[in-house]
């Protein structure tokens, strides 16, 4: 049984790699409850398991697996991660996450727009560095920001 982080699940996603067939239902969850997942992910709850079918060679085309059971758990991280996601019939849905560690609490905003980000970090933005370098910018301006109030 292969396990992926959250993050390169959400890169297969990108890539085509992973898709959701056309016998699943559409996107159901709240704008709620994908903050929630969020936050249940950055607490270490359990957050269920996602089941992707390996499709055989003749089925391939793009994607390599189709998604059985987790839909709505991967779409949500799309969300988080990229700030939208498109779904089956083209619709584009927008969201963003915002966290504020001081307190540990994880808010959104739709349609996207900024909170005060001296309190609030976009984790759209903090889940996209992608090098050591590029996170420890970002934390000392959040800090800069923080010792400004």
């Amino acid at each position: 049984m292969a396990e992926w982080e959250p993050i390169k699940l959400v890169k297969k996603v990108e890539r085509g790699e992973i898709e959701v067939p056309e016998f699943q239902r559409q996107f159901q969850w709240t704008f709620g409850q994908v903050r929630d997942l969020a936050d249940s992910i950055y607490r270490g709850y359990p957050t269920g398991l996602i089941i992707l079918y390996n499709l055989p060679r003749e089925l391939k085309r793009d994607a390599s697996y189709w998604v059985l059971d987790g839909q709505q758990r991967i779409l949500s991280l799309t969300l988080m991660v990229n700030g939208f996601v498109e779904l089956k019939n083209k619709e584009k849905k927008e969201l963003w996450i915002w966290f504020n560690p001081k307190e540990e609490k994880f808010s959104y905003t739709q349609p996207p727009r900024k909170m005060d980000e001296k309190e609030w970090v976009n984790l759209s933005k903090f889940l996209s560095i992608d090098s050591f370098y590029e996170f420890i910018n970002f934390a000392r301006e959040f800090s800069k920001n923080d010792t400004e109030k």
